[in-house]
């Protein structure tokens, strides 16, 4: 699965390693291509697939609350509110 990746993004693996963070820390307005979910709740895992956060596709982050605690998500055109403890477990690039 990761030899597919790196043809696909034309990119090594070492800088793929120093990029990855969670889609919580990305800031606003930065385009983000979403690479791995490490939630192990399965029901959480499903809704967010639902929603559009699935590997391979970009996500931006539109804003952020004053605390901090919830963000507005757009992906494929939709905007949707996620708490960012959920976001923590999304690895993006």
């Amino acid at each position: 699965m990761l030899e597919n990746f790196l043809k696909k993004y034309k990119t090594s693996a070492v800088k793929i390693f120093y990029d990855m963070r969670s889609f919580s820390s990305a800031r606003v307005g930065e385009v983000c291509t979403i690479v791995d979910m490490l939630n192990d709740d399965k029901k959480i895992n499903v809704r967010l697939c639902e929603l559009g956060l699935v590997e391979g596709q970009k996500a931006q982050i539109v804003s952020k609350s004053l605390l901090k605690k919830v963000c507005l998500v757009e992906v494929l055109g939709y905007r949707f509110c996620v708490r960012t403890s959920l976001l923590k477990d999304v690895i993006v690039l």
